[in-house]
């Protein structure tokens, strides 16, 4: 009896070991059981089976699709960020400049250029420059034979713009004020040319060379440096040889540096000063002291031809004697403000 109760309680406990074991594998099992094709599965496995099999085919179709349609945007992008470098880069399409040497070639330039590891213009140089700049202008006023007066005004304009210390080095020290800047300009005979700016022009002629792989612009036309020296400067030459005298005659010339006119202006604020403290109480000079003597003078930059001749008749340039003016004037407005303040 006791042997009956222990062997039911054996074979229920196993039974339901065995169904809890089954039905564990059929819920958490991804897998298909393996059918060898002799046996039929029932029902409910094979709605299991068809249903997993359902769900794993649109797993995979959904991964598939969705790395299918991945490709696709990623190349998409790799050519959209191709296309939008290569429009950036361009210029434009159209031709604008030709080539010198054959007027027939049409080119575009890019819009973005490159730096050469190579220093267009050094510091020192760059001060070099503007003192030979400085220098020649100066020869053309104080020589002139073919300008009129009107030119040489212009030529004082570009004197005048000049900050003649501006770049002076400092002892010991080097540098680079600009690395050299090129376009690539693309031309229909299939080549490629590395163009500098026209801003560079003036340096270039200055400098009287250029690399061989690089080339100028002028009027949209791209020259080498032996096409621009054929094409300008010679015949720059040739036109100065052949003008005619003008009348007047005028040449500019004894010029004053920066501290030249430094020393002017202080001459000048001085014997206004002196004049208004003559003026003043101890009282009010006490209180007026201070800003009297903080009267500075303004931006000077470069020399001025102090004299002018035309046809033998020597007066006062009148650029120069405007500067003068220029500076009474503020030096008075600064006395006058002065007393004005409380």
């Amino acid at each position: 009896m006791n042997i009956r109760k222990y062997w039911k309680r054996i074979l229920f406990s196993a039974t339901a070991l065995f169904w809890a074991s089954c039905g564990g594998d059929s819920e958490n099992s991804p897998f298909t059981p393996y059918n060898n094709g002799n046996e039929t599965p029932s029902s409910s496995s094979a709605e299991n089976t068809t249903s997993s099999s359902v769900n794993n085919l649109a797993s995979s179709a959904e991964i598939q699709e969705s790395s299918s349609s991945e490709t696709p945007l990623s190349s998409s992008q790799t050519l959209s960020s191709s296309s939008i470098a290569q429009s950036s880069s361009s210029f434009n399409v159209t031709p604008t400049h030709k080539l010198a040497s054959d007027t027939t070639v049409k080119c575009y330039g890019e819009q973005m250029g490159y730096h050469k590891p190579d220093c267009f213009l050094p510091g020192n140089n760059s001060y070099k420059n503007k003192s030979t700049i400085v220098s020649d202008l100066k020869d053309l006023l104080e020589n002139n034979k073919t300008r009129t007066l009107e030119e040489l005004n212009a030529l004082e304009d570009s004197l005048e713009a000049i900050h003649e210390f501006e770049d002076a080095p400092v002892y010991g020290v080097s540098y680079c004020v600009r690395y050299t800047w090129l376009i690539p300009y693309h031309c229909s005979d299939g080549n490629q040319y590395s163009v500098h700016i026209p801003d560079d022009n003036p340096t270039i002629v200055e400098h009287n060379t250029l690399p061989a792989d690089e080339y100028m612009q002028e009027d949209n036309t791209i020259y080498s440096w032996k096409e621009y020296k054929e094409k300008f400067l010679s015949s720059s030459s040739e036109s100065s040889s052949s003008s005619t005298v003008p009348s007047p005659l005028c040449t500019k010339n004894n010029f004053a540096n920066i501290f030249d006119i430094q020393k002017t202006f202080n001459k000048t604020r001085t014997d206004l000063t002196d004049s208004t403290i003559s003026t003043l109480s101890e009282e009010e000079l006490k209180a007026k002291k201070n800003c009297l003597n903080k009267i500075w003078p303004l931006e000077l930059r470069s020399s001025i031809a102090t004299k002018q001749i035309c046809d033998g008749d020597t007066i006062v340039n009148p650029r120069y004697q405007a500067k003068l003016d220029s500076n009474t004037e503020y030096i008075q407005k600064q006395i006058d403000e002065c007393l004005k303040k409380e």
